[in-house]
This record gives C-alpha cells, structure tokens and sequence, in this order.
C-alpha cells in the first residue's frame, strides 16, 4: 500500500478491472443463458469492433440480432444514443 493507503501493486489494475465488470458479465451470461434455455441461441460476440456505441454485446437470436451496452455507477444519469 501507498502512504494514502491506496493499493499500488500491478495486480490492483486488474483487481478493479474485475470488479468493474462483474456486474456487466453477469448480465452478459444471463442473456446467452436465457437465449439458450430458449433454443434461440444462434452466436454471440463481446466487445464487438463491428456494433458502434452499442458494443458490450451483440447476440444473435432466432431471426433478430440485439445489441447491448451497459452502464452502471454510484449515481446512475439518463444515458440516450446520442451520448
């Protein structure tokens, strides 16, 4: 720990990196588990280089892609396309 008693190690990076997404890749997992219980599971890309603003996932289901982007915070504000 640094003098502020902030974690400085190389592994503190990951450490929030982890806890940054966990919320995200659990809705993640949610939606290709709920696509497959449903038999609509087609294929799935994260982090798509291809979907613009709305990249965190894109899921292909039964006749229609989705496109998802999370967002979450302490104090959450209205988030439009336009942003």
């Amino acid at each position: 720990m640094d003098l502020d008693g902030g974690d400085r190690t190389p592994a503190s990076g990951e450490r929030a990196a982890v806890r940054g997404y966990s919320q995200q890749y659990d809705q993640l997992a949610a939606e290709i588990y709920y696509s497959l219980a449903a038999d609509s599971f087609e294929w799935a890309e994260l982090v798509s280089d291809d979907a613009g603003q709305i990249d965190d996932l894109v899921i292909a289901r039964a006749g229609r892609v989705e496109g998802y982007q999370y967002k979450h915070g302490a104090h959450p504000e209205s988030l439009t396309l336009g942003d």
